[in-house]
């Protein structure tokens, strides 16, 4: 399955469905489903890191508009390098397991929960 780590409390955000949209400097054409994984670092305390926590389904990827960029309290700045992730139906998982996180998009064992 394809995942992507993310650092905490956004990854925990993302999967809880608080967080809809993932702000990325690179685009995907990837649509579908997703494993979340919390990155080792940092570590947030009370929130699981290195582990995959979820996941949702990648919907659409679009760049960040102005309103967005205000909405989520980014620099102004950043418009220009940023893409949107959208990001629907999350899934925590019964039991969130270890997972060594990398960068990009990349293929995890998807164990039978």
């Amino acid at each position: 399955m394809k995942a992507l780590s993310i650092q905490q409390p956004f990854a925990s955000q993302i999967i809880s469905g608080e967080k809809d949209v993932g702000f990325r400097t690179w685009p995907t054409k990837y649509r579908g489903e997703l494993l979340i994984v919390s990155s080792a670092r940092p570590r947030v305390e009370g929130l699981l890191s290195g582990h995959a926590l979820g996941t949702v389904s990648i919907v659409d990827c679009r760049r960040a508009s102005a309103r967005e960029i205000r909405k989520y309290h980014l620099d102004d700045d950043d418009v220009q390098a940023l893409w949107c992730w959208i990001l629907r139906d999350p899934k925590p998982l019964a039991k969130p397991f270890p997972v060594k996180g990398r960068l990009g998009l990349y293929e995890v064992q998807y164990p039978v929960q």
